[in-house]
């Protein structure tokens, strides 16, 4: 890989970020509990794990699972949370209703979940590439830097000092590489432990969001695709159609383009800027692989230099994964994938001091509004000869590096962080 990249005509280095996100749920957590005297335990959650809950549950009160009944009821969503059983309000209600041998039921309010509930933790990638004299990619280095994203630790649990468990800190590459004609490919994971994760309060504590580990990495490598393919002055649909033999990816692409009215140009744009009070337009384009199915999405954006204000506009979304048996849910899969990574791209990140987190309401930790939530297009492609792929899952990461390449499509300057919020643009642009 070091000799590749030290013979290459021309090198790209980047290091590309993305901050702590809440799973902000619009409907915080709430539980009831009831433990009886003969050690017999009801819990009643909207947890999206229940086996692992029940251990858990079992676990701070020290008892047996088998003592433990958990019944789910329909509630807010929690988008991964769950994972492994931790976080929510279920713990607390145990806890409480051991002490007083009464059925407690326990809601968070807003404030609490925003300030108190997991995280999907924050990443930094360092990713180098190589292109030959033809502008071909023939080296790509990766090393992907995050936080422990699995600890379910029970928040309750863990402020009353009672029993509660984690895993240790570790990375992994999720990457599916779509790109089988780079000659030379190295990727590495490291982990860390969450910020805080010694103290009495647990810091944060991270768990996983959808399309986990692959969404946060393949932010890191589109992105550098993207400005490789602006390196060699290329158009970026074609860049990726040469670097790979895989048909379906090739013919997703191709269908997700037409849809969109795909302009063939390198980026950017003629007439790019990064000052005016006018609005500049671009368009950018990601791809994932991921499970059996073969994503691509196409953000155009608008971009008020003078303010900073980024607005995707238009979002295209198509996907190959497979034998389709429900196409109009697959739909709403699809479109609501697209409205949480836009949300990720464009609005959240959660702050904190040294002491505390600080944005706990929703004027202060912002999302995706429907008045910002562009025209969404879709595109299926079924194949009864390739299987069931993973038709949800996936449609949230295509949505930042299509954000960040229809930017730099629009500004010429490239954003290696998201969100894409007004002062951080401010600052890009000025920069």
């Amino acid at each position: 890989m070091n000799a590749a990249l030290a013979s290459a005509p021309k090198t790209i280095s980047a290091t590309y970020e993305q901050p702590y996100v809440r799973h902000a749920p619009i409907g915080p957590f709430v539980a009831v509990a009831d433990v009886r005297s003969d050690g017999s335990v009801t819990v009643w959650t909207h947890s999206a794990q229940s086996q692992g809950l029940r251990a858990r549950i079992a676990n701070t009160l020290s008892t047996s699972v088998e003592k433990v009944v958990v019944r789910w009821l329909e509630h807010a969503g929690q988008y991964g949370r769950t994972t492994l059983g931790g976080d929510g309000a279920e713990s607390d209600a145990a806890i409480l209703s051991q002490l007083t041998g009464k059925p407690v039921r326990v809601q968070w309010t807003l404030q609490e979940d925003l300030a108190w509930s997991s995280v999907s933790p924050g990443w930094v990638s360092d990713i180098q590439a190589g292109l030959d004299a033809n502008g071909r990619l023939i080296a790509v280095h990766s090393a992907f830097y995050s936080p422990h994203m699995f600890d379910p630790r029970p928040l309750g649990s863990l402020l009353a000092g009672m029993p509660c468990s984690t895993s240790k800190p570790g990375g992994w590459i999720a990457t599916e590489w779509p790109y089988d004609k780079i000659q030379n490919r190295l990727e590495q994971a490291y982990a860390m432990p969450n910020l805080g994760a010694e103290s009495a309060s647990g810091g944060l504590r991270g768990n996983i969001m959808r399309t986990p580990g692959q969404r946060q990495q393949n932010f890191a490598l589109e992105g550098l695709i993207n400005e490789a393919a602006a390196s060699a002055n290329a158009d970026a649909i074609q860049f990726r159609i040469n670097h790979t033999t895989d048909q379906r990816l090739i013919d997703v692409l191709n269908a997700t383009a037409k849809a969109a009215a795909w302009e063939a140009r390198p980026s950017p744009r003629a007439g790019a800027r990064r000052i005016g009070t006018a609005p500049v337009t671009g368009r950018g384009v990601c791809i994932i692989v991921r499970q059996n199915a073969y994503w691509v999405g196409i953000a155009e954006v608008a971009v008020i230099p003078a303010t900073g204000a980024v607005q995707v506009t238009k979002f295209t979304i198509g996907v190959d994964c497979g034998k389709i048996i429900n196409p109009r849910q697959l739909d709403r899969c699809m479109k609501s994938g697209v409205v949480m990574g836009l949300s990720e791209a464009l609005k959240e990140e959660v702050m904190f001091d040294k002491r505390n987190v600080t944005n706990t309401n929703w004027s202060s930790y912002k999302i995706l509004t429907m008045a910002e939530t562009p025209d969404i297009k879709v595109v299926q492609i079924s194949r009864d000869d390739k299987g069931f792929g993973g038709g949800s899952e996936a449609a949230n990461a295509v949505g930042p590096p299509a954000v960040t390449a229809a930017f730099f499509d629009a500004t010429g300057v490239h954003a290696r962080r998201i969100p894409l919020n007004s002062a951080y643009v401010m600052t890009l642009l000025k920069g």
